[in-house]
């Protein structure tokens, strides 16, 4: 807890919080479990060629046309909300856990920069897990037993965009409520 000794500028208080609570997410398995989860549920959408997901228009869709890609981002993002209570609910519910809430009163350490710092490392780690989809169905559209005829030529801006406007924001909407809910 080297933080708590350079607690002059409130700018590096929010860096010190802020690096602090990246390096702690990034160290804890659940971080990886959860991108690997939604890794696991993107590939295997857009790797099985029979799924139910996909666009309600009829006739010959491609499997990874971008209002596919899409509709799977935002039902994909829906289903992480879970994910995101669990990720953006914790920080500071886990410093009252832990009994260490009433020591961080006794610094000079500003709300500011202790909330936002542990909001936005926790968003910043969010989006990594969200990350997950886009990897998730980039590789499963790329693999050597697909059919051809099925899936179109491959696009990065079709599976970027929607992880962006779709799964980012969800994430960041979400994130906010579960964050200040506490």
């Amino acid at each position: 807890m080297t933080f708590f000794f350079s607690l002059k500028d409130p700018v590096i208080m929010f860096r010190d919080v802020f690096t602090f609570e990246l390096h702690f997410r990034f160290r804890q398995p659940s971080t990886y479990i959860y991108f690997g989860i939604l890794f696991a549920i993107a590939f295997l959408f857009i790797s099985v060629q029979e799924t139910f997901f996909g666009p309600s228009t009829g006739g010959k869709v491609f499997k990874n046309a971008p209002d596919t890609v899409a509709n799977f981002m935002l039902g994909g993002s829906m289903l992480a909300m879970f994910i995101t209570a669990a990720v953006m609910g914790t920080p500071i519910y886990r410093d009252d856990k832990d009994g260490i809430a009433p020591l961080f009163y006794t610094t000079p350490l500003g709300k500011w920069s202790y909330l936002g710092g542990r909001f936005a490392a926790s968003m910043l780690v969010m989006w990594f897990i969200m990350s997950g989809l886009l990897v998730g169905c980039m590789l499963g559209s790329v693999m050597p037993w697909l059919d051809p005829t099925k899936y179109g030529p491959f696009r990065l801006e079709a599976f970027v965009q929607p992880l962006v406007c779709f799964a980012f924001t969800n994430a960041s909407f979400a994130g906010c409520v579960f964050f200040c809910g506490l």
